[in-house]
């Protein structure tokens, strides 16, 4: 499946991938524009990651949007059935005023996002809730996941929990490891215990959940913890 060189006007999806093995988008003008009242989301470019199991391109697309009063996506990768969205490339995009310019949906793996795409104007540059090799520099959301090919895996994320009487609590996991290897985590608002230290607790920790104590012990109040874990899929 090839779509090249074609100019889109439109106010709701311009182009809708689904069920194919392998694709190219690329060299497309997508303007996203408002021409009746819309109440739909619109994403100029979604593909359902059911059976693109092959190498996939998304490249030189321009992709500007005019519509208002709609959540509004540049790029949508949805996961499929097998979740067999592996080796799709996004490269030298030039996304314009959107609220995310990329979005890589849960139970993703294996996109790859280069460092090359021109996102401006956008709420959210590229959003990860998936496991997939996204340059991190342009990752803007409160929580997310880095996935190499060779299964090295990162994740991090800005959580509000509770602690209990002895001031331990639990983060969990945006998305579980195969392996959890370790974490750093700090204080994510310094109007809460200030000079309380965040401690990781690497043997209480799992693969789905993260062991953090406050210490000295603030007792069972409700705080906020930055957090970045490693490990492998």
């Amino acid at each position: 499946m090839r779509v090249s060189g074609c100019h889109f006007n439109t106010d709701t999806a311009a182009i809708e991938l689904t069920n194919f093995v392998q694709f190219i988008v690329n060299g497309n003008l997508i303007y996203a524009t408002d021409f009746d009242a819309v109440s739909a989301a619109y994403s100029a470019i979604t593909v359902d990651g059911q059976n693109a199991s092959m190498d996939s391109l998304i490249t030189d697309n321009i992709l500007q949007c005019l519509l208002t009063g709609v959540a509004k996506n540049g790029i949508v990768i949805e996961p499929g059935d097998i979740a067999s969205d592996d080796n799709v490339t996004i490269s030298r995009n030039v996304i314009v005023s959107f609220d995310t310019g990329i979005v890589l949906q849960a139970n993703t793996t294996g996109v790859r996002v280069a460092d090359d795409n021109d996102i401006r104007f956008c709420t959210d540059d590229i959003i990860d809730l998936g496991d997939n090799l996204v340059c991190a520099a342009r990752l803007t959301a409160d929580s997310g996941n880095k996935a190499s090919l060779d299964g090295a895996v990162e994740k991090w994320g800005s959580n509000v929990i509770m602690l209990n009487a002895s001031g331990d609590g639990v983060v969990p996991f945006n998305t579980a490891f195969g392996t959890f290897l370790g974490a750093v985590a700090c204080n994510g608002d310094p109007a809460i215990a200030p000079t309380a230290q965040f401690i990781v607790n690497t043997t209480a920790s799992t693969q789905t959940d993260l062991a953090i104590s406050v210490r000295p012990n603030p007792g069972a109040i409700s705080v906020r913890v930055n957090w970045r874990a490693v490990g492998a899929s």
